[in-house]
């Protein structure tokens, strides 16, 4: 099956996309924002991470359009750029959820 140059673009930024949440810290961060938006120091708080790594990690999420900024005051809010997000990390988890089950019926098939 050939695919066609639109196609090889699209998968392209799949597999950017999918490398970008590859990463805990980042997939952290995410599932935060799922909940609601959040200011650096919200997220500094809740995560833990130093405030550096957590502004290096938004950043590339900005730069890859899977969250947005908006400016209150003195605070920038991050939040996810699309509910499709939301809908995908829903997704994944219940494809690891499942596996995960399949998982320990084969473990307690094995007992």
């Amino acid at each position: 099956m050939e695919f066609s140059e639109t196609e090889m673009e699209l998968l392209e930024l799949q597999a950017d996309i999918l490398k970008m949440l590859s990463n805990p810290k980042r997939l952290a961060i995410v599932h935060i924002l799922r909940e609601q938006e959040r200011t650096v120091g919200e997220l500094i708080k809740i995560t833990g991470y130093p405030a550096a790594n957590i502004s290096q990690h938004l950043s590339l999420l900005k730069s890859k359009g899977l969250v947005v900024t908006r400016r209150e005051g003195t605070y920038i809010i991050y939040a996810l750029s699309s509910p499709k997000l939301d809908q995908a990390c829903d997704i994944m988890r219940e494809v690891l959820m499942e596996q995960l089950e399949h998982k320990k019926n084969l473990m307690a098939k094995a007992m």
